[in-house]
């Protein structure tokens, strides 16, 4: 503490300074894919082509022990606080408040995210993408403003409100608190504008700080609906998908077999809800349906 004495001559200033991170401490990225299955990344089975996230699995650890909140609010909540989703008040989508403690439909301000906690142990903290842990309530340009990203221990925030977005046309994008209009770009794309902007973030963090590590939360759109894609990426996956979701279902269990990923003695489940098999459809649902999935799978490449 500072010593102040009855003259400027006699006392003794104090510096505390910033919070600095431990010596040697990692910087840290975390990737959000929406409503995603890990049996549609390629490391985990797929036919769909995922080389970065496949390459990145081949230097390093690749789990296999899944766990799913089902819904894309409550896994965020969930990541973010590293509790279970009714604890984070995230029992179901966020948006409406149902009045019960584990579904306010609003992150808990009970429990500090992970970007509190580094925050406030010296690294820089950065939000890019969709966060939807927030009532529809607040989604407005006067708030309230306690859930988000920059009131949750993200520094530095690039994001858009509520469940999706127009990957084209976006109808608004946030900086911190503020509205902003998409980039007039040419063959514009919203997870290429996230991906640059988180680039642009780590850039300017390790140019006016090279010493301290930053956290990176990038939370994709992809492939949450609408499913928009170019077309040079969507027409890739032409005729991929004219056997059907049974044949492809088959062949993805076979390879995580080969993989290791799953048991050798797993089976598939039945079919979901609604959907029936593929042979039971007419020509019309098979063309629309091999679309939807022609589509999906450019989407996730």
């Amino acid at each position: 503490a500072a010593e102040v004495a009855e003259s400027f001559e006699d006392s003794r200033p104090a510096y505390t300074g910033e919070v600095a991170a431990p010596a040697g401490a990692p910087n840290i990225v975390v990737i959000v894919l929406d409503d995603v299955g890990f049996a549609d990344l390629g490391t985990y089975g797929s036919e769909i082509r995922t080389p970065s996230l496949d390459a990145l699995a081949a230097g390093g650890l690749r789990y296999v022990n899944f766990r799913s909140c089902a819904m894309c609010s409550p896994t965020r909540a969930a990541l973010m606080t590293g509790l279970n989703h009714h604890s984070a008040g995230m029992g179901w989508l966020a948006d409406l408040d149902a009045g019960y403690p584990g579904y306010r439909g609003d992150l808990t301000l009970e429990a500090a995210t992970l970007a509190e906690v580094l925050r406030d142990r010296g690294w820089t903290t950065l939000h890019v993408g969709k966060w939807h842990v927030n009532l529809a309530a607040s989604n407005g340009p006067n708030g309230p403003y306690h859930n988000w990203p920059t009131s949750r221990g993200f520094d530095r925030a690039y994001w858009y409100q509520g469940h999706s977005t127009d990957y084209f046309k976006p109808s608004e994008l946030m900086d911190g608190v503020s509205s902003i209009p998409p980039p007039a770009r040419e063959d514009y794309f919203a997870n290429d504008d996230l991906t640059d902007r988180a680039i642009a973030y780590v850039r300017t963090q390790k140019a006016l700080t090279p010493n301290a590590p930053f956290y990176l939360q990038l939370c994709y759109p992809a492939a949450h609906s609408p499913l928009q894609v170019r077309a040079r990426d969507r027409d890739a996956y032409a005729g991929a998908y004219d056997a059907g979701w049974d044949v492809v279902r088959a062949a993805r269990l076979e390879k995580q077999r080969k993989l290791g990923v799953v048991p050798e003695t797993t089976q598939l489940p039945p079919l979901s809800p609604g959907a029936d098999p593929w042979d039971g459809l007419d020509a019309t649902q098979k063309r629309v349906y091999a679309r939807y999935m022609e589509v999906y799978a450019g989407l996730i490449t």
